[in-house]
């Protein structure tokens, strides 16, 4: 199941309706999720559907948390000089590059490392690169080569020395060297030529160093503001920020920002007025969860829904799963996967009770619920802690129902025949025993494929004896059902 099929499923269309306004309003936006919220799913979603309106490069602060900090914004430019280069949108063929062309003895040198470099900055987008983005960057490569005997000496000089000194160079907030100015000339040129847009995507902010955080803002805002009246940048028009980019997306749990602010600069500093310098408006808080947990809910069995506090139960059992998957693309294929079609690994045909004219089907409420249990690694243990912790009484007489026909296990897990046992079945009563007292509940049967049987579809018990709300007891149901499943 493709992730668009997801989509089609876990539906998020009206959420990327929404970001779509909010990102063609904005310049500097916040995209705000926790943790396991589903937001790299959501993008990617947002980005296929998009692709005709924008570009997206994505940079990935978390990879720079070795560096020193004055060194960040060179990591920075070095992978989207990558991610311009992999483009199939970019064209080295004319003379305005000239001035680089001394990449022909870095690249001749560190082809492989720049390989390397390419594939992981790209495969935290695509989780792997097409052949066709390294053919193109080869290609772009090649092209650089193309003009090495017209390099300039002095220009080539400056190239060289950037590249050979990388590591060592201090990233100014407003330098405009070499490299820069490849940048903004690649970027200005691929807006040209496909009109589209160009967003600067800064994926996981909140998870690098309080110190990083604030000065990679601080830096984007001045970025923004600050007007460049450079020859290379009028002849853009109204250029208003470093690189030429339209949009700016940081993607962040906005809440965590706002505590990491505090606890770095004091919790009487004014986070509000610091972050309406970087963006003037509120956060897009996402969340998948809230649309998986629906959908979870309308698809369990249908003979689950009259069952309020079991149904909630699962679903947060599930989305407790769900939520610890560092993969959610995957994990959704898995839950409506198997929501959709959900096989009940249960023993064929029923279970005959000797001397009693009864039957109990091995394919029963809760034999399929523990086939979910173990489809989603859920154990009985967590289930019933669960069930205990989020509700009030009325889980006893509402576990009491859902048990129903596996009542009739009792006399496999007790032998105390002083507290209750079933004695016998009509096809609209049953019969039970409770300190030698005869006490006769409802039934639900269907004829049993031998004579004179029934096969015991429900049992209607409301609070007609204690022991039938005795958790133990129910909890030990359950472990004897797992019997019947594999």
């Amino acid at each position: 199941m493709s992730t668009m099929e997801n989509n089609a499923i876990i539906p998020i269309d009206d959420k990327i309706q929404l970001f779509a306004d909010y990102l063609a309003n904005n310049n500097r936006c916040i995209l705000s999720a926790r943790f396991g919220d589903g937001k790299t799913f959501f993008l990617q979603e947002f980005k296929k559907q998009y692709e005709e309106n924008y570009i997206f490069l994505t940079i990935y602060p978390v990879n720079y948390q070795v560096a020193e900090n004055k060194d960040i914004f060179e990591y920075i430019k070095r992978d989207l000089l990558i991610q311009l280069l992999m483009s199939k949108d970019v064209e080295l063929s004319d003379d305005k590059y000239s001035f680089l062309q001394c990449f022909e003895g870095f690249v001749c040198e560190n082809i492989d490392k720049l390989l390397n470099d390419a594939i992981f900055t790209a495969a935290h987008i695509l989780s792997g690169v097409p052949k066709s983005m390294i053919d193109i960057l080869q290609k772009n490569v090649s092209t650089f080569k193309k003009y090495t005997k017209e390099v300039n000496a002095s220009e080539s000089d400056v190239v060289e020395k950037y590249i050979e000194s990388f590591s060592e160079q201090n990233g100014g907030i407003y330098e405009f060297d070499p490299i820069s100015r490849l940048i903004f000339q690649l970027l200005s040129d691929v807006k040209q030529k496909t009109n589209k847009q160009v967003v600067l995507v800064v994926e996981d902010l909140d998870r690098i160093d309080p110190a990083h955080i604030f000065r990679i803002m601080n830096t984007f805002s001045a970025h923004w503001d600050n007007y460049d009246y450079s020859e290379t940048k009028l002849r853009w028009g109204d250029v208003t920020n470093k690189y030429n980019f339209d949009k700016i997306l940081i993607v962040c749990h906005f809440q965590n920002i706002k505590t990491i602010f505090h606890h770095f600069y004091g919790a009487n500093t004014d986070f509000t007025g610091y972050i309406h310098k970087y963006s003037p408006t509120f956060p897009f808080e996402y969340s998948l969860k809230d649309s998986v947990r629906e959908w979870i809910s309308n698809h369990l069995p249908e003979d689950f829904l009259s069952y309020e506090i079991i149904s909630k139960v699962l679903t947060d059992l599930i989305m407790q799963k769900y939520s610890y998957s560092l993969d959610i693309a995957t994990n959704l294929r898995h839950i409506t996967s198997y929501m959709l079609k959900p096989c009940y690994k249960t023993l064929k045909g029923t279970m005959l009770f000797n001397g009693e004219n009864y039957e109990l089907d091995f394919n029963n409420r809760i034999t399929r619920l523990l086939c979910i249990f173990k489809e989603f690694g859920i154990s009985i243990e967590e289930f019933f802690r669960e069930i205990t912790y989020s509700a009030n009484d009325r889980y006893k007489a509402e576990l009491s129902r859902f048990v129903g026909p596996c009542w009739l296990l009792y006399q496999l897990i007790s032998t105390n025949k002083g507290v209750f046992h079933f004695q016998g079945c009509s096809p609209k009563e049953i019969g039970y025993m409770s300190e030698y007292r005869h006490y006769v509940a409802g039934c639900k049967t269907r004829p049993s494929n031998s004579l004179d049987k029934y096969v015991v579809e429900e049992i209607n018990i409301y609070h007609q004896h204690v022991d039938f709300e005795n958790i133990d007891i129910m909890k030990r149901i359950f472990t004897k059902c797992e019997e019947y499943i594999y």
